[in-house]
């Protein structure tokens, strides 16, 4: 089975000189917006390093985050293709080669294992009663204040 690799992997960032001093107006604002407080604001703020590794924590947290949906999306994708009969299997399978060239994502994969098992054609038919109820809804409203068509 092919796939797409996620490319993003936590890295260092990079702090220059002009991040800092934006980090420094940054306090320098929030000490000057009350006066009479400032000196305990002053208190209550951190310091440049433990600003650069709160940064650097949550970049990597938000890279292992998605890290961790996408691997949770292809094990629900191959969840699904495995559980298919043989024969809808291969199907799936010559698709998957065919039709999604070099896209081997995992929302691609589960698509054309949902085009095999069902899910799909139940997503539609209900896509589908809803839509006329909708325009049944419509037709009712439209009937009724003919005298503004």
């Amino acid at each position: 089975m092919r796939f797409k690799p996620y490319l993003h992997r936590p890295e260092k960032l990079e702090f220059n000189s002009r991040k800092e001093s934006l980090f420094a107006r940054k306090q320098q604002r929030e000490a000057n917006a009350l006066p009479l407080f400032s000196d305990q604001i002053r208190e209550q703020q951190h310091d440049w390093e433990s600003e650069k590794r709160k940064r650097q924590s949550k970049s990597d947290g938000i890279i292992v985050a998605w890290r961790a949906r996408e691997a949770a999306l292809w094990r629900k994708a191959r969840k699904m293709y495995f559980a298919l009969p043989e024969d809808l299997r291969a199907q799936c399978k010559q698709d998957w080669v065919t039709i999604f060239r070099g896209a081997w994502t995992n929302t691609n994969l589960i698509y054309v294992v949902e085009k095999y098992n069902g899910i799909g054609d139940q997503r539609r038919s209900k896509f589908n009663a809803e839509k006329r109820a909708m325009d049944l809804r419509i037709q009712d409203r439209l009937s009724r204040q003919s005298a503004l068509i």
